[in-house]
């Protein structure tokens, strides 16, 4: 049985999260399944932002990370907000990072804690100032883009932080909302930490969806300083 556990948390200020490590789920609850009901919300105007893309982490907020030179396993589910800027998503029970990305807004990071839920749960985003340039994603593509269900699918795309003070960070993110997937993407070289990735291309791999069909991906990333790159969309037709 799923339990309906929605939270009412609004981050405390636009940008990133500062925080450290949270503790994990596994330390605080059972495991067992929550929905996470949520909404997206622009932090000045409080509008909705829609058809923002959210990433769960599995476990907490900003987990350390063991191998920086493989993608972070730990983006485990994720989400893109409708037109409202509302999402649900299932997750664990106990404590997970939420993760929002949308074009022309700083990304945000919020924690999600169950065992404290009495609400909706809102992510304020900040309007990306003009004078904060935006990293890039080019030739982005999925191969093959038509499989059969449980193929193998890679995932390529090159990416460019728009100025050297501000490296890209570890979050570049792969999510298809109707499975509620997510992946991270691996470095082309071996980081130094999670807020100094490199340019180049960057790699993953996903199994392809059992039911037949179309399938919408979004590629998303974001800077060690918050700024989103425009999300690019891919399509994987599975038959």
């Amino acid at each position: 049985m799923v339990c309906v556990a929605p939270v009412a948390f609004v981050a405390a200020a636009p940008g990133c999260f500062s925080g450290g490590p949270t503790q994990s789920a596994a330390a605080r609850g059972d495991g067992g399944p929550v929905t996470l009901e949520g909404v997206v919300v622009d932090s000045k105007t409080k509008s909705p932002v829609p058809f923002a893309v959210v990433a769960i982490e599995k476990g907490g907020l900003y987990l350390p990370i063991s191998d920086y030179s493989k993608p972070n396993p730990a983006y485990a589910f994720g989400a893109i907000a409708g037109a409202d800027g509302r999402f649900s998503i299932v997750v664990p029970d106990g404590v997970s990072g939420v993760h929002g990305f949308a074009n022309d807004y700083l990304y945000r990071g919020t924690k999600f804690d169950s065992t404290v839920s009495n609400g909706l749960f809102t992510v304020e985003i900040e309007a990306r100032p003009a004078a904060i340039a935006k990293p890039t994603i080019s030739g982005a593509s999925l191969a093959p883009a038509s499989a059969s269900p449980g193929a193998t699918i890679t995932v390529h795309a090159d990416l460019h932080a728009a100025v050297a003070t501000d490296p890209l960070s570890d979050e570049v993110i792969l999510v298809e909302p109707t499975s509620h997937a997510c992946i991270a993407l691996a470095p082309p070289t071996t980081p130094v930490d999670r807020d100094h990735y490199p340019d180049g291309a960057y790699t993953g791999t996903f199994v392809a969806p059992n039911t037949p069909g179309t399938y919408k991906y979004a590629l998303t990333a974001t800077t060690a300083g918050c700024s989103n790159a425009d999300t690019v969309t891919m399509t994987l037709v599975v038959q």
